[in-house]
């Protein structure tokens, strides 16, 4: 049985758009002054540098009458920006996720009096409107945060990106591809594709994958790589973990547990001979290193990326190589999936107090949420990349152009291979009239466009059926996605987080130790014995109480955003 997506998690119809030109159903709001305003915006602007495109200020002004200012975020300045006041016009003011202190020190607007400015927010997104008043409003019941990344976080045209059983499927043929039903049976695989392909063509020695501790916190980040593919929410609570599929709540230090089950696989890789000796030592761009640049890395999972090793002159050559994942029923991919109550609940937006131009911060907030807006901000100006041509959306020239070269020229000269920003509704959110991702390297049809001429994915077709792997997951029901529950989780008080903060290093030693010294089975239950032991020491079974609690409250409170 697969993992369902929220069916309420959809979002939200928007009105009819009436699109067929630059014009936008913003240029309503212009102002009939012809003045333009300045706002400034802290933790505002776009990829790669944190402002905004002159295309894009051109648009704020012809549809909104505005430009905007952005200002580089600073979590060593926020504090100190708080007690001052004074902030700038628009911003994302919540410290460690908690807007109380904005709230409380009336550095931020409450909007309630003005929701009916912003629309394009409160009228289509209720949900993410209550949330806001419930959860990010200091206790007062009113809107001040404005979230933001609503919709469809990826639309998943070709893979499920890192959260899969990546491999090298060149090495995997050349060693036979060797039948893979569970995890171990992978372990199994893989250590085959080593024995064919022990080095690279430089004489480095390979590995089937390796760790790092740079991403460690409460416990070791790396065990991600297990439970990422097993149905297992990446959303860790109060040393809690959540089977998605079975719907059951797990702590985690515990024997038979989804972390301990992690462990004692990733020790099991380890003493086959899979996991690089460096694991415990190197830094998580060194394992990138030797994923997609020296090759040394026959497998990627969680925590690692290898989309950059496929590149054209490698997928291409006249002995192609290149990553594809391995699909296995039980294997359960965790993704993301669609939400209406916004994917940027710890960090929202707000409207200054101070601000002596509201009327057009609340223009520019409207915008954000406004889909013929933002399939401009996310494709690009109408007519360059993107087209609506007889009523129907279209990709144009420059669009294949952009796909094989990777970058894009605009109108205004700018140059750009990613111009992502974080707008109301997220990138692969569909258009509500055109039915199309706002991102155009989010479409289906872009990516089998790209994939059209690809050797790896020529021999991955011929094994699987399918060119897009997206294609066997979904076949076989496998996905499973996020809970949008977890959004309702509340900040771990002070005091727990004290105990956390001891308990998370015995976890994170223990924990390397079992994975990278232990000699066999018993070994590992001993080692994992005593970190349990120590742990319970430390307190840590009144932070598994309050996460449980916190599950279940989310649990039975989501109903009310759905």
């Amino acid at each position: 049985m697969g993992c369902k997506k929220d069916d309420n998690s959809s979002t939200a119809d928007s009105s009819t758009s009436n699109q067929s030109s630059n014009q936008s159903s913003e240029a309503d709001s212009t102002p009939s002054t012809g003045e333009i305003a300045t706002i400034q915006f802290y933790s505002g602007g776009v990829n790669p540098s944190q402002t905004y495109y002159d295309w894009q200020q051109e648009y704020f002004e012809e549809n909104l009458g505005l430009r905007v200012e952005a200002i580089v975020a600073d979590k060593e300045k926020l504090q100190p920006m708080l007690a001052a006041g004074n902030l700038p016009d628009l911003g994302k003011y919540a410290v460690d996720g908690d807007p109380t202190q904005a709230i409380e020190g009336g550095h931020v607007m409450d909007l309630t009096d003005y929701e009916d400015q912003i629309p394009n927010y409160t009228e289509k997104y209720p949900q993410s409107v209550q949330f806001s008043k419930d959860y990010k409003s200091a206790g007062t019941g009113k809107l001040y945060a404005i979230i933001t990344q609503i919709g469809t976080y990826n639309s998943y045209p070709m893979d499920v990106g890192c959260y899969a059983a990546n491999v090298r499927w060149d090495i995997y043929e050349k060693a036979g591809k060797p039948e893979v039903t569970d995890m171990y049976s992978y372990l199994d695989a893989l250590k085959k594709m080593l024995e064919v392909y022990p080095e690279t063509e430089d004489g480095q020695k390979t590995y089937a994958m390796g760790f790092y501790p740079s991403w460690d916190g409460a416990y070791m980040s790396n065990a991600g790589r297990y439970t990422s593919i097993m149905g297992i929410s990446g959303t860790v609570v109060g040393y809690n973990q959540y089977n998605i599929l079975e719907d059951k709540i797990m702590p985690m230090i515990e024997k038979g547990s989804y972390y301990y089950e992690s462990l004692k696989w990733m020790s099991t890789a380890n003493r086959m001979g899979l996991i690089d000796p460096d694991s415990m030592t190197q830094t998580y761009d060194i394992t990138q290193a030797k994923t997609k640049e020296s090759g040394q890395y026959l497998a990627s999972m969680a925590g690692n990326y290898c989309d950059g090793y496929n590149t054209d002159e490698r997928v291409n050559a006249d002995d192609p190589s290149g990553f594809m994942p391995l699909i296995w029923d039980g294997q359960h991919p965790v993704v993301n999936g669609d939400t209406v109550i916004g994917g940027d609940t710890a960090n929202p937006l707000f409207v200054s107090s101070t601000t002596k131009e509201l009327d057009a911060c609340l223009r520019f907030v409207n915008m954000m949420f406004d889909e013929d807006a933002l399939m401009v901000m996310y494709g690009g100006p109408q007519g360059e990349l993107w087209d609506i041509v007889d009523g129907e959306y279209v990709l144009t020239d420059a669009a294949d152009d952009f796909r094989a070269t990777g970058s894009h020229t605009f109108g205004t000269g700018e140059s750009s291979s990613d111009w992502w920003g974080d707008w109301g509704l997220m990138s692969a959110t569909k258009h509500s009239k055109y039915n199309t991702e706002f991102r155009i390297s989010d479409s289906i049809a872009y990516t089998e466009k790209k994939i059209e001429n690809n050797k790896i994915v020529d021999m991955y077709e011929d094994y699987y059926g399918y060119r897009r792997p997206i294609e066997v997951w979904t076949e076989k029901d496998l996905i499973c996605y996020e809970p949008e529950w977890r959004r309702l989780i509340e900040t771990m008080p002070s005091d727990l987080q004290d105990i956390q903060n001891n308990v998370k290093g015995v976890v994170c030693e223990y924990s390397w130790k079992i994975v990278m010294t232990a000699k066999d089975d018993a070994e590992i239950d001993s080692m994992f014995d005593e970190m349990k032991t120590q742990c319970d020491a430390l307190g840590i079974q009144q932070i598994v109480e309050w996460g449980k609690n916190q599950i279940e409250a989310a649990k039975s409170n989501i109903g009310k955003y759905e």
